[in-house]
């Protein structure tokens, strides 16, 4: 049974913290002169100058220092712009398989997966593009900006209110990587 690709794509906050229903988003500023857009629904990550850039998927200082997910759209023009962005390291967030996915996703819950678009977002929707990549699941390889999501349980098809284990652009429930995310990281690690 297939389930439904939501066209938005992205990393789409489920539930809140702490028992909180309502996910908490904080303000950053977004680096003067950075003249790329940040689609809603994207990582974005902490640089030298204390501002946030979109995360890109390779190691290095803006894939390790992941600080959240953007809550909106940001414009790649102008100054002094900022972007609410849902920041607690705890944070549990949905996020679609790329394609087809053919293995049990029951035996994904508990692995770390890179990341597909990363660096795409919808101009139309103005929402990132990015998926899990379904053949990248690892137990143990958590590389700091590699492998930003683990998958924590199965989401439900939204037309039948069911758990899918296989099909096309099933969603997971994931969390970030603790190497990943900066707020969880130990002390002198990140930026």
């Amino acid at each position: 049974m297939a389930g439904s690709n939501k066209l938005s794509y992205g990393v789409l906050p489920v539930v809140g913290t702490g028992g909180s229903s309502t996910p908490k988003v904080r303000e950053y500023s977004v680096v003067n002169g950075y003249i790329t857009a940040i689609g809603q629904h994207h990582p974005v990550c902490l640089v030298a100058s204390g501002n946030v850039e979109r995360y890109a998927s390779t190691a290095g200082a803006k894939s390790s220092a992941i600080v959240g997910i953007a809550a909106h759209f940001v414009s790649s023009t102008g100054t002094g712009r900022k972007v609410a962005v849902y920041d607690d390291p705890n944070q549990l967030f949905e996020i679609q398989f790329a394609g087809n996915t053919t293995t049990n996703l029951a035996g994904t819950v508990g692995l770390n997966f890179k990341v597909r678009n990363p660096n795409t977002y919808n101009s139309t929707m103005r929402g990132s593009l990015m998926l899990l990549d379904p053949s990248s699941g690892s137990a143990t390889n958590i590389t700091p900006g590699i492998r930003p999501f683990k998958c924590i349980a199965l989401s439900r098809n939204v037309d039948k209110d069911e758990i899918v284990a296989s099909g096309s652009y099933l969603g997971v429930i994931v969390k970030f990587n603790q190497n990943c995310h900066l707020y969880a990281k130990g002390t002198g690690q990140g930026i």
